[in-house]
C-alpha cells in the first residue's frame, strides 16, 4: 500500500484477511498505481511507467509524455494513459487517443464493460460516460442519488482522485479524495 496516494482502507469481509506476498519501497513521487496481471503493478512516475514485480523488481518499463498523470486500467494487462483531455495507448513511440473529454479537468474513472469510459466533472459533480472515437453512441450523464440519506452530509465529492470500479454485477465501488467510499447500483443509486 502506497501511502500518499488517497486509497481508503476497506474492511468489507473482515473473515477474510489479505496475505502479504511481500513489501518494497516504491519511489516517493508515485503519480497513480493500479494492479496488472501475476502479482505485478503498474506505478506511474513523473516521465516515466514501470511495471513491478510483487518482490519489488521492475519487469518492464517506458518513457511516458510529462503531461501523464493517471493509468485507465481496461484489464490486468492492458493500461491507457490519461494526458490531459484525452485518454490515450502508447504503442512504440507514438500515443493513440482511445477517448477525449469534451470539458476541462475531468477526472478519469474506469471503463466500464461496454468500452465506456466513465469521466467524473467535479465542477458540475456529474458523471459522463463516453465512447471510443469512431463508435455511435451519446454521451451519458450520470449523478450520485441518495434517495435514502445513507451519505454524510458533508460528503461532497471533490478532490483530485476519484477511484471507481465497476464489479461483475455492475454495481460500482467509489471512492473520493476524503475517504468517502460510495457504492453504487449501475444507475448511481447509493445502495
Amino acid at each position: 500500500m502506497y501511502p500518499h496516494l488517497p486509497i481508503p482502507e476497506l474492511c468489507l469481509v473482515p473473515l477474510h484477511k489479505a496475505e502479504k506476498l511481500s513489501e518494497f519501497v516504491v519511489p516517493n513521487n508515485v503519480l497513480d498505481i493500479v494492479p496488472a496481471d501475476k502479482n505485478n503493478a503498474w506505478i506511474l512516475t513523473p516521465n516515466l511507467t514501470s511495471m513491478y514485480s510483487s518482490k519489488g523488481k521492475i519487469e518492464n518499463s517506458y518513457e511516458v509524455h510529462p503531461e501523464i498523470k493517471r493509468f485507465v486500467r481496461i484489464s490486468a494487462s492492458r493500461i491507457l494513459l490519461c494526458r490531459g483531455n484525452t485518454v490515450v495507448m502508447k504503442k512504440d513511440a507514438n500515443y493513440y487517443i482511445c477517448y477525449k473529454v469534451q470539458f476541462e479537468n475531468g477526472l478519469h474513472c474506469c471503463v466500464l464493460r461496454s468500452n465506456k469510459l466513465i469521466v467524473y466533472n467535479p465542477y458540475d459533480k456529474m458523471f459522463y460516460g463516453l465512447c471510443e472515437p469512431g463508435l455511435e453512441c451519446f454521451q451519458a450523464k450520470f449523478e450520485i442519488e441518495d434517495i435514502k440519506n445513507q451519505l454524510p452530509q458533508d460528503s461532497a465529492f471533490t478532490g483530485e482522485h476519484i477511484i471507481m470500479k465497476q464489479s461483475k454485477n455492475l454495481n460500482f465501488v467509489i471512492s473520493f479524495f476524503k475517504d468517502v467510499v460510495v457504492f453504487t447500483d449501475n444507475n448511481f443509486i447509493v445502495l
